[in-house]
């Protein structure tokens, strides 16, 4: 009789101590997901307040653009706040990733307590409608400021003022990021990245002709060309070489050339009879516009056949694609 009891009493035990502790399990995770869900619903508060404001940096910056060489300082003010905005919805754009990764991983917690989730599924299919709009309108808003800072700064490019640009979303991203920024400048990186087609004279056109170069780095960077050109009357030449972008723009050079053709076999002149060249020079790449610049450049090149060393140089027009 006492081991009937026994039995009883263990099998009216154990079913008592399993429900309290899944009860106990479900009330720490509610109370875990009503935090996020406040939290979220701060963040739509936010991503209103923040939208709302990007919205009237715009109107400003419209208003200001028109009257440019007046109101210069607005114009900058607006942009930084513009950019200042831009920056904080992309950080929400993160935060709200990682939220949308953390309620994953809660429902696959509460898969467990199927016969108590019936509340549970309200809050997390809020959390869910809630998460999924505040994604879908910071990655559209982010796509329109995108869109939009490209043509402002075409638009100020136009009007010779990039300086306003760069030192707007300068200070955007210092005011962001508490003084220091890593994140890399998209129109910076364009600018100093670049494959560019010029025409014009001298070495690095092989005489008067055309010269495709690639440039790649930061402030500082290398790069590559080759040409092609002629000397009227005398020679087709083609040529290669290396620059070295010791600031911005500015650079030095080594090219070799080499004569593809005499066009003009019997010609008495003596300052074109050699075949292959070298030359040195230092110079400028100067952008006039975001697509337009000038190469000027002044230096020197060894003729192998004759031992000489001349004065060279380069000026042409380039078109940055």
């Amino acid at each position: 009789m006492n081991k009937y009891l026994s039995v009883f009493f263990l099998f009216l035990i154990f079913p008592s101590i399993a429900f309290l502790q899944s009860d106990d399990l479900y009330r720490v995770t509610k109370k875990q997901l009503e935090e996020k869900q406040q939290r979220v619903n701060r963040l739509v508060k936010e991503n209103y307040r923040l939208k709302n404001e990007n919205a009237t940096s715009r109107d400003r910056i419209d208003y200001l653009a028109s009257q440019l060489d007046i109101n210069e300082k607005k114009l900058a003010s607006a942009l930084q706040d513009f950019y200042t905005t831009s920056l904080l919805l992309k950080a929400r754009e993160e935060e709200v990733s990682r939220f949308s990764a953390a309620l994953t991983d809660y429902v696959a917690t509460n898969q467990s307590l199927r016969y108590q989730n019936s509340l549970l599924t309200s809050t997390v299919s809020d959390l869910t409608s809630k998460i999924t709009f505040l994604s879908t309108d910071i990655v559209q808003q982010n796509q329109r400021n995108e869109n939009y800072q490209d043509d402002m700064e075409d638009d100020l490019d136009d009007k010779g003022k990039t300086s306003l640009y760069e030192n707007a979303k300068s200070k955007a991203e210092n005011k962001v990021s508490g003084g220091s920024s890593s994140r890399p400048d998209k129109a910076e990186r364009r600018k100093r990245n670049y494959l560019s087609l010029g025409i014009g004279a001298g070495t690095n056109y092989s005489g008067i002709g055309l010269c495709l170069q690639s440039r790649i780095g930061g402030l500082s960077g290398i790069g590559f060309h080759v040409s092609g050109g002629v000397i009227p009357d005398e020679q087709i030449l083609v040529g290669a070489g290396f620059k070295f972008f010791y600031y911005k723009g500015g650079f030095i050079d080594f090219s070799y050339n080499s004569n593809v053709k005499t066009l003009n076999p019997s010609s008495n002149s003596s300052d074109f009879k050699f075949t292959h060249y070298m030359s040195v020079s230092t110079g400028w790449d100067i952008y006039l516009s975001r697509r337009f610049g000038l190469k000027i450049a002044v230096g020197g090149y060894y003729i192998e056949e004759t031992r000489e060393v001349l004065p060279g140089g380069d000026f042409g027009f380039s078109y940055k694609f």
